[in-house]
């Protein structure tokens, strides 16, 4: 009858550890798909940043585009992008 009675408290201690096991596993799902949603949402503005980057050289040194107009938003614009990725690997680092 002891022994029945030892394996009863070993099946729910084996249960309640199973169960702590699985809560911990959901939390750490649920927090990796909250990293990974920032993460998309940081890499989509960084794409959407750099489309307007894509002027070809060539453009900027033909006679419609290249004023100093031009070089200077080109400039800013490579200035932008520095800015957010720097802004996104310190939010790398904080994950």
């Amino acid at each position: 009858m002891a022994k029945v009675e030892s394996l009863e408290r070993k099946k729910v201690d084996l249960l309640r550890e199973l169960s702590q096991k699985k809560e911990s596993t959901l939390q750490e799902i649920s927090k990796l798909e909250d990293r990974k949603e920032k993460l998309l949402r940081a890499f989509e503005k960084l794409q959407q940043d750099k489309q307007p980057l894509f002027i070809s050289l060539g453009e900027l040194f033909e006679a419609e585009v290249a004023t100093e107009t031009a070089l200077m938003l080109y400039a800013h614009q490579l200035e932008r992008i520095n800015r957010n990725l720097q802004e996104m690997k310190q939010q790398m680092k904080q994950l």
